[in-house]
């Protein structure tokens, strides 16, 4: 069985930032939902700023990627039907 995760608000967040910042290194979240693990948001990696537990909940994971790797899993995500 295949789902979709409704992410098109995200995708087009994530493209604005790819042009103004390029395709940086990011924290990308990831959540299961109804089973499934999906690819719930991302953050800018800040030295200024480290990653607080309040951002997330205890079972997302966390993972470094690049923004277009990122890109590409939520346009997947977003399509699976």
């Amino acid at each position: 069985m295949k789902i979709s995760f409704e992410c098109s608000e995200l995708i087009e967040e994530l493209k604005q930032d790819i042009k103004e910042f390029g395709d940086i290194e990011m924290y990308a979240f990831f959540e299961e939902i109804k089973g499934y693990t999906f690819l719930t948001n991302y953050d800018f990696i800040s030295e200024e700023k480290s990653l607080s537990s309040k951002e997330f909940k205890e079972s997302t994971i966390v993972q470094k990627m690049k923004a277009s790797e990122i890109l590409k899993i939520l346009e997947e995500q977003n399509s699976i039907i």
